[in-house]
């Protein structure tokens, strides 16, 4: 048995030793056939020892006395369970370590305040900004299209901010049209809370074609298009993509379409099967990824050949070679802007 687990006849002396001996972590408590019974830790013992428990007393007293005299019962969480819920859990109890079970209520693991935190760290992007924009002129005659304004301000100046306010310390931008707008506009990033460092693109190499001229990085990162207005939590995509093992995790967002027909099922000339007006649903990318350093390694040397490299020829060469990419559904709001409706419709 770890130095973690405790059988619930132990006394509070060996839960005091195996806590001493673990660095002052909290001892899981669990019965003969190893099913969690409680979370116990030092100031646990310490409250009960002042109401007259003994030492020498089962650990089980200690334990009423968490239920009985404090009313504080325990907060468990099961595998799979995400990290921001682990979180708003903590959070609601004022609590520091939540025991994680498996399905048969035995103990897996203890999630940690920094266990949650390192999960979800984001602290660089790489934001997209380098396209003609050829759809929405002519308004981008003048104004590359992460510049052009929502609601009273540039829409990259929108994506920036959400990503300072989440954490990110470090943002990338790749440029090429009409790229003075934008460096001028955001300089080396200090004002808006950021470093920003530009990746200036000589050429029109494709979406994927900035990647190239990032410096080499060792964990992953946040890569989105600079035409992107979400109000997605970008650290619980990151969250997701860590827990899961992840080399790419890709955003998408569900759309659906009503038929307004029958469908009919057939076999050569045979009807064998009808659905009347069936609602097809469908996922779409929506220009927002999580790479980790492995996908850095399927880019080609160069991009000299004409032929432009994209983020979905990533994608499909991630996928040939076997690496782990993953689907992220965005239930938030989500609105590429690639023509004049969607540009409209940004302005609500």
């Amino acid at each position: 048995m770890s130095k973690t687990l405790v059988g619930n006849r132990s006394t509070v002396r060996d839960v005091m030793q195996a806590i001493d001996k673990n660095s002052g972590m909290p001892c899981i408590i669990i019965n003969d056939n190893g099913i969690f019974v409680d979370i116990i830790t030092d100031g646990d013992i310490r409250r009960a020892i002042l109401r007259g428990t003994e030492i020498e007393d089962k650990i089980g007293r200690v334990i009423s006395y968490k239920l009985d005299k404090e009313k504080r019962n325990k907060v468990i969480a099961y595998v799979d369970t995400p990290r921001h819920q682990l979180k708003t859990l903590m959070n609601e109890h004022d609590i520091k370590h939540i025991p994680i079970l498996d399905n048969s209520h035995k103990f897996s693991h203890l999630a940690t305040q920094e266990y949650i935190e390192e999960s979800s760290k984001l602290s660089c992007a790489l934001i997209m900004a380098g396209g003609l924009g050829t759809r929405l002129k002519p308004l981008t005659d003048h104004l590359p299209k992460p510049m052009l304004p929502v609601k009273g301000k540039p829409l990259l100046e929108k994506i920036i901010e959400q990503l300072s306010v989440q954490g990110v310390t470090k943002i990338f931008i790749s440029t090429f049209y009409k790229s003075g707008k934008i460096t001028n506009h955001f300089g080396d990033g200090s004002k808006f809370g950021v470093s920003i460092s530009y990746l200036q693109e000589e050429r029109l190499t494709g979406t994927a074609g900035a990647l190239l001229l990032m410096p080499s990085i060792n964990s992953p990162i946040l890569v989105l298009n600079g035409d992107v207005c979400t109000t997605l939590n970008f650290k619980y995509m990151m969250e997701f993509h860590n827990e899961h093992q992840a080399d790419m995790t890709v955003g998408t967002y569900q759309f659906a379409h009503q038929i307004e027909y029958g469908i009919l099922e057939t076999e050569g000339y045979e009807v064998i099967g009808i659905t009347e007006k069936p609602l097809l649903k469908y996922s779409v990318n929506t220009g927002i990824y999580i790479l980790s350093p492995t996908c850095f390694e399927l880019l080609p040397d160069n991009f000299d050949a004409p032929k432009l490299f994209h983020m979905t020829d990533l994608l499909e060469l991630a996928i040939l070679k076997e690496l782990k990419v993953l689907d992220f559904p965005i239930y938030e709001s989500w609105l590429d802007i690639g023509n004049m409706d969607d540009y409209e419709t940004a302005q609500l």
